[in-house]
């Protein structure tokens, strides 16, 4: 669902002349407990069917462009980086920004 959500605001977008920017979603830390219950193996799959459509689509969308902050921020989160199962500490993100901010600037308009 998300990814069909996902496509559609961009494809959106796109038909509005507006480049678009798509992150790709990293992978989720450790469940922490109340998670448990619900939490199994189909939940990082998902994350990487999610990620294998948006590069599809970026692939296939001119004024698309699909970035992945983690490889150009040069670091893999390890487990003490998660605040929870689906969010990095603070201090993680700062790793995030400078290669998010390149992309931002290198943006030209759509034509």
């Amino acid at each position: 669902q998300a990814a069909d959500n996902l496509e559609a605001m961009a494809a959106d977008c796109l038909a509005h002349h507006c480049r678009v920017l798509l992150l790709l979603t990293w992978p989720p830390g450790p469940p922490e407990w109340r998670r448990l219950p619900v939490w199994n193996q189909q939940v990082p799959e998902a994350v990487t069917r999610l990620n294998f459509r948006l590069k599809a689509f970026g692939a296939t969308h001119q004024n698309a462009v699909v970035v992945d902050l983690l490889a150009e921020g040069g670091r893999q989160p390890t487990p003490a980086d998660f605040k929870d199962a689906l969010h990095f500490r603070p201090e993680f993100y700062q790793h995030l920004t400078p290669p998010l901010l390149r992309r931002l600037q290198k943006l030209e308009p759509a034509p």
